[in-house]
């Protein structure tokens, strides 16, 4: 069954441009507040989404889109399937992320920064050990399109704006040929999840569920 999607006159649907960053990086801050990149400022925000720009103008498949109203951004999402979009920033960027963070001293201060800051760790040494292993023979898994970020400036939230993007992604990712999306989600969100869930979604990985999801784009609602 085809899903309808919801239709408004004043939203459109456009392509990412390096003159959003501001825009973005704002309603990034706005929509997450609790962020730790949010809290470490609008800078690292700007930052980060510059080089998620620039990693997709290489990938094999990328899509940043923007929904644009009467009041500026109302919301943006960014997926595909390339390298680097944490590591390579936390790479490119370990100065800029240091001196943030020496900037603001109270945040390590705080559990949940603490326990972000060990997970992106682990992340960026797995990927780095992992291009270091030799390869090894045994089925690999099918390429599956990620959500990078999807975020919904909270004035424009409930209108729709969050279903328009992520039928525009999900349309990205089957006219490059992916079979499957993936995204991480916050188990503190219940929002967000009956939202995805609702979009035909699933919960992945072990129990107790740390927030991974995955869609098989022919079963969609």
């Amino acid at each position: 069954m085809q899903q309808m999607e919801p239709t408004n006159a004043t939203m459109a649907v456009r392509l990412m441009q390096e003159s959003d960053l501001e825009a973005v990086a704002q309603l990034h801050i706005s929509a997450f507040p609790e962020q730790l990149m949010s809290r470490l400022g609008v800078d690292v925000v700007r930052a980060y989404y510059a080089w998620q720009l620039r990693c997709g103008a290489t990938a094999r498949a990328f899509r940043a889109a923007v929904v644009g109203n009467g009041n500026g951004l109302a919301g943006f999402v960014i997926g595909g399937r390339y390298h680097g979009a944490t590591s390579g920033f936390v790479k490119a960027y370990a100065g800029t992320l240091l001196l943030a963070l020496a900037r603001n001293p109270q945040l390590l201060g705080d559990r949940r920064v603490l326990a972000k800051l060990r997970a992106v760790t682990r992340a960026v040494f797995s990927v780095w050990f992992r291009r270091a292993a030799p390869s090894q023979t045994g089925p690999v898994a099918e390429p599956s399109f990620g959500v990078l970020a999807l975020a919904v400036a909270p004035q424009s939230q409930g209108s729709g704006v969050a279903a328009l993007l992520m039928h525009d992604l999900e349309g990205a990712a089957m006219a490059a040929g992916f079979r499957a999306m993936n995204l991480h989600v916050n188990t503190d969100n219940p929002r967000a999840i009956a939202f995805y869930e609702k979009r035909g979604w699933q919960r992945d990985g072990a129990r107790p569920w740390t927030g991974n999801m995955r869609l098989l784009l022919e079963q969609r609602p």
